[in-house]
């Protein structure tokens, strides 16, 4: 049985990558993980029987244990895993309480550890994982600041990940998109007006149509929609930390 498992997926670009491997005949099922049980059942409606719902709290390890569990039940062949799960909050350090700032690692970097490793044994040949990461994995992000360290935790073992499984012929990519109109927003929280620029916001679907389109055959890890973005991931590289920081905070009316 082949199967694709997509996190994150009752809302947002997660909600989108089901969309759009639903339409697909290589998947006989889709395994999709999110908390809301509600919208993952009107996936299931929507869908069909394909859809396979898992209505989980991936910062809980029974939770997480549940997923090992269900794989070695069943023995599927994972041929896609898409990393979807995560969040955000804006704010200074003493504004965001310690507890969302570790289910920020426990989420962004744990759960995802987790769930990359123990659907690798499931794979063959040709499988591919998709870590959805961001264009602040590039960059220390005050008022943002534990949420870039994840990000940037992210990509940096997505890189070193897809050297450790090239020999199994398994690929793994961080796809680093920039501000996307979804309810990352909503949870984000912005009430204190810590990030007042955004610049360009992208749809859920064009991140989902440019992500699938690319790891058909793409040879870098990294994927970054857009020429600007692109044009920032090298800068980044280039220029002293402190200065893109300040830089930031010009932009944000931080002074």
């Amino acid at each position: 049985m082949k199967i694709a498992v997509v996190t994150g997926a009752s809302s947002g670009i997660g909600k989108e990558f089901v969309k759009k491997l639903a339409e697909r005949e290589e998947f006989e099922q889709i395994w999709i993980i999110a908390r809301r049980k509600d919208r993952l059942l009107d996936l299931e409606l929507k869908y069909g029987q394909k859809i396979v719902p898992f209505a989980l709290d991936l910062t809980n390890f029974d939770d997480l244990e549940s997923v090992k569990l269900e794989l070695e039940n069943q023995n599927p062949e994972i041929s896609l895993l898409i990393n979807c799960a995560g969040f955000a909050k804006f704010g200074k350090y003493d504004e965001i309480a310690v507890e969302d700032s570790l289910k920020m690692v426990d989420l962004n970097c744990k759960a995802l550890i987790y769930l990359s490793e123990i659907c690798v044994p499931f794979m063959k040949e040709g499988s591919k994982i998709l870590q959805v990461d961001s264009i602040a994995a590039f960059q220390p992000i005050p008022y943002l600041n534990v949420y870039g360290a994840t990000k940037a935790f992210v990509m940096n073992y997505s890189l070193a990940l897809d050297k450790e499984l090239a020999k199994k012929g398994i690929r793994v990519y961080a796809l680093c998109p920039g501000w996307t109109k979804t309810e990352f927003f909503d949870n984000a929280g912005n009430e204190n007006g810590a990030v007042t620029k955004f610049g360009r916001f992208f749809t859920a679907e064009e991140i989902a149509n440019y992500a699938l389109k690319k790891i058909k055959n793409s040879k870098k890890v990294l994927l970054i929609p857009s020429f600007k973005n692109k044009l920032l991931a090298v800068a980044v590289k280039i220029l002293p930390k402190n200065f893109i920081m300040n830089t930031w905070l010009k932009q944000q009316n931080h002074k």
